[in-house]
């Protein structure tokens, strides 16, 4: 069975590390896919594989595979060469020795030299360790620039010293500026250790939102056993335990509101700002902060491991690492640059402006920008994405949610809250007292059956203060339209559609004139009958959700049409249409009519989104070009789109498609910033335009600028919030 192989990589200092990591790992047998992220300094391998040889590979590569085990620490800022604190404390030593060198250089050239070679064999050794390790595998990367470069410099500056200006017309050109070439080869190597700081860090800052995830899941755990209360680590809960959440405590797992009530703060998990209220039946999501202050005890359904927010953070960590379609000529760019660029320096040292030149060659033309542009946006991306609750579970998604034109939406659930209420009531035998009775006997019937009608029933119930009689569980019958049972004191209750109650034999006359007025209105109609009479006529509809009518013109200026299809009758699905302001609306579809509309907009030359609840919708899903489930966080589990919204409405497909764009706007100009940057510093350095000192800081002027580009997504916000305001 194909297995996936998750590792962190040590070592990789550019895009072409990564482009030859995964070519080495596309060669092992067995593989299917492999996909190696310099941003996220990890190696993902998918096929009959197993973890040693992917590590093997890789430290055949000339880098360091390191175990599974490790993800973990590597997600959350302890991986890549030690952490930043050592990167930092590199970067301060090697910049302090430069400025003493550059300080001396002009009185004691000798002084002067010594500090360089310090810089260079103390904290720019790592390179030159990782330099020698490329070469004893056959390759060429960022590091064999920078250390040949440096190298170079130096060796250039002391052949100019000892030479006292006799060794020829290189060497005099070296010895009369030598004060100033003694610091090139520091200045060199400081600003690459420096850009590395600052990159881990940026790095750091983009996988922010992930880490913050991994620390709601609490370590330990309240839970109910042997008659008492007990503290364990979280990670021992089992399913169908009780355990309970006070006031400030993160829930431990997914599970089961079963006594009391509370709000919960569950806004890293679904982008909500607001606590939500969960009481007896309630859902409640793992690592959500109950901000209520009553003690809540829930059973637990989902635990370790299997949780949501494990989930999350999973999928999430996996995303990052993955590659939009646009990355492909990135990373074939990078994987042929370094060889390319040493044989210009070759050719510029020989036949060209000379050996400074040549110097510069190497250090400007470090392919950095290249290898970070794409992905440092799509790890920024997918990390806001989980703060807003979206799940992001393929880089490849964000790309297509960018170019989509058309969105297809479901009704329930997406459009509205997917939970009906009793609009109206109209009783159709006796007084008002009857119609309560009427009420209440529907309530015991819906109730105890678990019709889909019977939430609305309870709560208009339980807004009256009446009790549902007893019914005999044993009497009862669903489908087709309605529900039946017998009451204990031996009356028969038919709750349903008018035409269910006339098949039964009773009589609906009373409420036909009511049928059409309230039909009209998009609302589901229920006649009660008792008896073997009509007593009730109950009009239900599903709410429209706050947020759907400016989500629509956020698409709609966005250039997305967005059109309705749902399963529900033509009334109901034009009455929410009209509210959201969706002209086009196709009702009484099934999934397969769905994913057959979704395939005729394609066909048309369409971008086709589809969001649904990932069940019923599944086809439809999979037939769009991008899949939106909107089902909620148990679509984490069922894997039925590649992107997923835990809490799930057309705002939040909004916030999508606009975060989806806002990627691709980055991603194409660090694209331009990085090509840019290569095509206009190489002839210049070619030409012996631009000194070795001033050829590092543009090289990691351009990494830090393309990071820093991509660190906008960090702050992105949703017209939604910044036109409308955004409630839900």
């Amino acid at each position: 069975m194909a297995t996936t192989v998750v590792v962190p990589v040590k070592g990789m200092t550019c895009g072409g590390c990564a482009a030859t990591i995964e070519r080495g790992l596309r060669e092992l047998p067995g593989v299917e896919t492999a996909s190696v992220s310099f941003a996220t300094k990890t190696a993902t391998v998918r096929g009959l594989v197993d973890e040693p040889t992917v590590i093997a590979t890789i430290g055949k590569l000339g880098y360091e595979g390191l175990p599974s085990a490790s993800v973990a620490a590597h997600e959350h800022g302890a991986g890549a060469e030690g952490g930043p604190r050592p990167a930092l404390r590199r970067a301060l030593l090697a910049a302090a020795l430069t400025l003493a060198a550059l300080a001396c250089a002009r009185a004691v050239p000798l002084l002067a030299g010594l500090l360089e070679l310090a810089v260079l064999l103390g904290p720019g050794w790592p390179l030159f360790r990782q330099t020698a390790r490329m070469l004893r595998a056959g390759h060429a990367a960022m590091d064999t620039l920078v250390s040949l470069g440096g190298a170079a410099s130096f060796g250039f500056a002391t052949w100019a010293q000892l030479s006292g200006g006799d060794g020829g017309a290189a060497a005099s050109a070296v010895h009369e500026h030598g004060h100033a070439v003694y610091g090139a080869g520091a200045l060199v190597f400081t600003f690459v250790l420096v850009g590395r700081a600052l990159e881990e860090r940026a790095g750091r800052q983009a996988a922010a939102a992930l880490a913050a995830l991994g620390r709601r899941q609490p370590l330990t755990a309240r839970v109910l056993r042997e008659g008492g209360e007990q503290v364990i680590p979280a990670a021992e809960l089992r399913v169908g335990e009780l355990a309970r959440v006070g006031a400030g405590e993160a829930v431990p797992a997914d599970g089961v509101v079963v006594e009391g009530g509370s709000g919960f703060d569950e806004s890293l998990l679904t982008g909500e700002s607001l606590p939500q209220f969960r009481a007896t039946g309630d859902a409640v999501i793992g690592g959500a902060l109950n901000v209520g202050g009553a003690l809540v005890t829930l059973r637990a359904t989902c635990v370790g491991s299997e949780t949501t927010l494990s989930r999350l953070v999973r999928l999430v960590a996996e995303a990052q690492g993955s590659k939009p379609p646009v990355q492909r000529l990135a990373d074939r760019v990078a994987g042929v640059f370094v060889p390319v660029v040493l044989v210009i320096a070759l050719g510029v040292l020989l036949f060209g402006a000379g050996p400074l030149a040549a110097v510069a060659v190497l250090v400007v033309a470090c392919p950095c920008a290249l290898g970070l542009a794409t992905p440092t946006a799509v790890q920024v991306a997918t990390g806001r994405a989980a703060q807003l609750g979206i799940l992001v579970r393929d880089a490849a998604a964000l790309e297509a949610a960018a170019r989509l034109d058309v969105l297809l939406v479901d009704k329930t659930g997406t459009l509205t809250v997917g939970e009906p209420l009793v609009e109206a009531s109209v009783v159709l035998a006796g007084d008002e007292v009857a119609g309560r009775e009427a009420l209440a006997a529907a309530a015991a019937v819906e109730l105890a059956s678990g019709h889909p009608l019977a939430g609305a029933i309870r709560q208009e119930v339980g807004r009256l203060g009446l009790t549902p009689p007893e019914i005999d569980a044993g009497t009862l019958s669903a489908g087709g339209g309605g529900v039946s049972g017998t009451l204990r004191d031996g009356r028969r209750v038919l709750v349903g559609s008018p035409a269910w109650i006339e098949q039964h034999g009773v009589d609906v006359a009373p409420a036909r004139p009511h049928l059409g007025p309230l039909g009209q209105r998009g609302w589901t109609l229920a006649v009660v009958a008792v008896d073997g009479r009509a007593r009730l006529l109950l009009a239900l509809a599903d709410r429209i959700r706050p947020t759907s009518s400016r989500a629509v013109r956020v698409l709609e200026s966005l250039g997305v049409r967005p059109i309705m299809t749902t399963g529900d009758h033509p009334a109901a699905a034009r009455a929410i249409a009209a509210l959201a302001g969706i002209e086009e609306v196709h009702a009484d579809e099934t999934p397969a009519l769905k994913a057959e509309r979704v395939r005729a907009l394609r066909a048309s030359g369409h971008r086709v989104g589809m969001a649904g609840d990932g069940s019923n919708d599944a086809p439809a899903l999979a037939a769009a070009d991008v899949g939106i489930a909107v089902g909620g966080a148990t679509e984490i589990a069922r894997g039925s789109a590649p992107i997923v919204l835990v809490h799930g409405d057309l705002a939040r497909c909004a916030e999508t498609i606009e975060l989806a764009r806002a990627t691709h706007a980055i991603i194409r100009q660090n694209l331009f910033l990085a090509f840019a940057y290569n095509l206009a510093a190489l002839p210049l350095a070619a030409l012996g335009r631009i000194d070795p000192p001033y050829a590092a800081a543009a090289m990691s002027a351009s990494s830090l600028l393309v990071v820093l580009n991509a660190l906008r997504l960090r702050r992105f916000r949703s017209r939604l919030e910044t036109s409308f305001g955004l409630e839900s």
